[in-house]
């Protein structure tokens, strides 16, 4: 008999499921040479050339996931509030620019920056960033585009 009150960790099928599903059909050489040279300055680009790998269909032959209607893009647009965007410049995995390039992409978006580590931004210790976006959430009131906020600070440099 099953314990119903027993811990099965599926991690390792959610880390599979999760990003095939989004996954292309088709990888040919061609794509994957493509993915990359768009990736190629990344830290973490061996886990991502795993992952990229271990969804190819070679590998889940026999599972498939219909996805007539995935998503594939543009990610960008005018939205009708601005959008706050938040970026570390010690942040190992999610590097700055290609936050940039996200906040680029919508109309009236801004960009700040945290000068401090971390996959976080509102457990922050800088209160400049506790402040920005307090007022985000409060009122919409966003910082000026670039603003640059430093930990255990109330001022920006």
């Amino acid at each position: 008999m099953i314990d119903p009150f027993s811990y099965y960790d599926n991690s390792w099928e959610v880390g599979i499921a999760v990003p095939c599903s989004d996954a292309p059909n088709n990888d040919t050489v061609a794509d994957l040479f493509a993915y990359w040279d768009r990736n190629k300055d990344t830290p973490s680009l061996p886990d991502l050339v795993m992952q990229r790998i271990s969804c190819s269909p070679s590998i889940r032959r026999g599972w498939e996931f219909p996805r007539d209607d995935r998503f594939t893009g543009p990610v960008a647009g005018n939205t009708s509030s601005p959008i706050l965007f938040i970026g570390n410049t010690v942040e190992p995995v999610t590097l700055l620019s290609p936050a940039k390039n996200a906040s680029s992409a919508f109309i009236d978006s801004v960009f700040l920056t945290r000068n401090d580590t971390g996959y976080k931004s509102l457990p922050s210790e800088s209160v400049c960033t506790q402040d920005y976006v307090r007022a985000y959430f409060y009122n919409g009131t966003l910082p000026d585009d670039g603003t640059l906020c430093n930990p255990l600070s109330s001022e920006q440099p």
